[in-house]
């Protein structure tokens, strides 16, 4: 049988990296054809055990401890090697093929290259240098969507060809079913929602999430309907390092009275707490100018929720039936979007969207079953 090593450390530095990578295992865990011919093996730390411990005895998990990223990478190659690997995914190096192991890498987006000016000239360089080198190996390359698989003929090559296209679903069926009357009715009592109408945006406030749009939205509206009582909630933080400006404005706008009681900021949540507040909103505001391939949005599909969501190409590729584009730069227009879903009495069949859930991680998976069941 062959193995496949996933990489799962990192901690919580990037959280959204480690249920990406939950969300793969779960895609080849849906494949009866790489269920069985492949092992999957993942190394992680120990404080990671509840995100992987999902998939029980299908799955092994081994824990690393390291006190640096040299120490990390040595202890990865060693455990790999000694699981006897065929395949690591992601790869951070070639001298995993000096050990027989096929490396398979990842690029999860290319935003610097469409949205330069969010970052750094350092950063950009970084970037563009690391993925010029994934660009030039030989080895197979995972993208998550067309759009990205586009951008990289953009940027970079037009002539490497193993380059597989592997979307991913938001695996979120252990937290819904976990999450009873009792819970959800907890969490919301927590945040001050509980018997409240409102809609939710799940992002972190930087400044390519665009929440501006959103803020000056809502202005609208509330000017159109000042007896409103529905009510908008975000989570995150309220803090972008790179453009602290653009904070600032978003606060300003806040410090309307006639907005500000229609605005509930609930900071960093954990994830179950973000499961039940999707669930129990009316609806979701996605309005970003960029993504790779949104979590937001797959949870979303998951919980069977309508999400006004931002006109960019991803989102025309990603988008669900229940979906309602709107122009990233018009705030007038979303207002008027806002108004018509506020009066909307919206349902959800998560029982549906669970099921969709599974078959669309099956066909998903097919790009990995290329690269891990070649002849």
């Amino acid at each position: 049988m062959k193995r496949l090593f996933i990489d799962g450390t990192g901690g919580k530095k990037w959280i959204g990296g480690l249920y990406y990578k939950r969300n793969i295992i779960f895609s080849l865990l849906e494949n009866p054809a790489i269920l069985a011919e492949v092992k999957i093996i993942v190394a992680t730390e120990k404080e990671n055990k509840d995100l992987f411990s999902v998939f029980e005895n299908r799955i092994v998990v081994k824990f690393i401890k390291y006190s640096s990223d040299q120490e990390r990478k040595i202890k990865l190659l060693v455990l790999a090697v000694l699981s006897g690997t065929n395949y690591i995914f992601p790869s951070f190096g070639k001298i995993f093929r000096y050990f027989g192991i096929k490396d398979i890498n990842w690029i999860a987006d290319f935003q610097h290259n469409k949205l330069p000016e969010f970052f750094s000239q350092e950063e950009v360089e970084i970037r563009s240098t690391a993925y010029k080198e994934i660009a030039e190996k030989i080895t197979p390359l995972i993208l998550s969507s067309n759009d990205s698989l586009k951008d990289f003929r953009t940027f970079y090559t037009t002539d490497k060809n193993n380059v597989f296209v592997v979307p991913f679903v938001s695996y979120i069926e252990p937290e819904i079913k976990a999450l009873s009357e009792d819970n959800v009715n907890s969490i919301l009592n927590k945040f001050g929602l509980r018997d409240q109408s409102y809609a939710c945006v799940m992002n972190q406030f930087w400044k390519h999430k665009n929440h501006i749009v959103v803020f000056n939205a809502i202005q609208e509206y509330l000017k159109r309907n000042p007896c409103s009582s529905f009510l908008f909630v975000f989570t995150g933080k309220m803090e972008d390092y790179r453009n602290p400006d653009y904070i600032d404005s978003l606060k300003k706008i806040m410090r309307d009275p006639m907005i500000n009681s229609h605005i509930k900021i609930l900071g960093f949540i954990d994830r179950e707490e973000q499961i039940a507040i999707m669930k129990e909103a009316e609806f979701v505001v996605q309005p970003s100018l960029f993504e790779g391939w949104g979590t937001v949005l797959e949870d979303a599909k998951v919980l069977d929720k309508q999400v006004l969501l931002s006109d960019i190409p991803i989102h025309q590729e990603q988008k669900s039936r229940k979906s309602v584009l709107f122009d990233p730069y018009d705030s007038q227009g979303l207002s008027y979007i806002l108004e018509q879903e506020c009066k909307k009495i919206h349902t959800s069949d998560i029982e549906a969207g669970i099921k969709d859930m599974h078959d669309r991680a099956l066909r998903y998976s097919r790009g990995f079953e290329q690269i891990l069941l070649e002849r």
